[in-house]
Formats: structure tokens, sequence, C-alpha cells
């Protein structure tokens, strides 16, 4: 069996033209709704990274910034941002600011869902896709633990 040609016919798929009109109509659309919270709302953006205080039962604000920082960049995107640029020329940065800007959006929706569903599970406060996922589509458990290993499973894929 020959992975690579497996991998390879799965992936043409997955980043097929379909897939990215989904991702940047949903980012639009998410704009639009939320009104541009990407450009609204940077002076708060700013005011709470920078003066955000830590408390005893958490995190400060720019300890939460720097581990979704670490989480969004490394070096997969700067390896990809060069190739991009090597293969699509000055155009690729054109597209990659405009999937940047409406990506913004569906990270900040990602994020209030995960807020908003967050759970206190021993004293620890958990969330994300499968707490807010599950809630939102029916409050099954075999919603949760399927969104939990697809996210698993999409996790190892980008390995």
């Amino acid at each position: 069996m020959n992975w690579e040609a497996i991998t390879g016919t799965i992936a043409g798929y997955l980043w097929a033209l379909p897939l990215i009109i989904v991702a940047l109509t949903s980012g639009l659309i998410y704009s639009i709704r939320l009104r541009f919270p990407q450009v609204r709302r940077i002076k708060d953006m700013v005011k709470y990274l920078v003066g955000g205080k830590s408390s005893e039962e958490g995190i400060s604000s720019f300890q939460g910034f720097a581990m979704s920082l670490g989480g969004r960049i490394g070096i997969g995107n700067i390896a990809g941002v060069a190739t991009a640029i090597f293969y699509g020329g000055p155009g690729a940065i054109f597209w990659m600011w405009i999937s940047a800007f409406f990506g913004m959006a569906v990270a900040y929706m990602e994020a209030v869902l995960a807020q908003i569903f967050k759970e206190k599970k021993e004293g620890e406060f958990v969330g994300g896709l499968p707490f807010y996922g599950r809630k939102l589509l029916g409050n099954s458990v075999g919603i949760g633990v399927f969104l939990s290993v697809l996210y698993i499973l999409y996790a190892l894929c980008c390995l």
C-alpha cells in the first residue's frame, strides 16, 4: 500500500477550491455578523494585552497571548510562507493577507465559543471544540468524542 499516494490524494481533495471557498466565506460571514472585530477592537486588544494583570487563579493577558501565538505560529508557517512566495510569487502574499484577515474573525469566534461553553472540572476550567461542539450539536457525548478524535487526527496529520 502506497501511503504517500493515498495521503497525497486525500490532501488534494481537502485543499481543493471548495475548502478555500468555505474558509473565506465563513470568515467573511463572521466578519460581517460581528461587525469586523479584527478592525473595530484593535484599541481594546492592545489595552488588554499590555494592561492585563495576572490573578491568583489564572494567567495574565500577555501569557495567554504568548501561548496562543506559540500555538499558531511555528516553523511550518515560516516555511509555508517562503514556499508560497516561491511558487506563487508576490500575489501569494496578498492572498495570505486576505485569508489571515478573515481568519481572525473565525479565530475570534472559536475563542468566544470556548469561553462561553467552558466547564469547571476538578477545580480547573476545560473547554474547546469538543465541549462547545457537543453543546451546540445536541449535547451528546458521542458528538464530543467524535469531535475530539477528529481534532486529534487533524493534529496528527499536521505533524
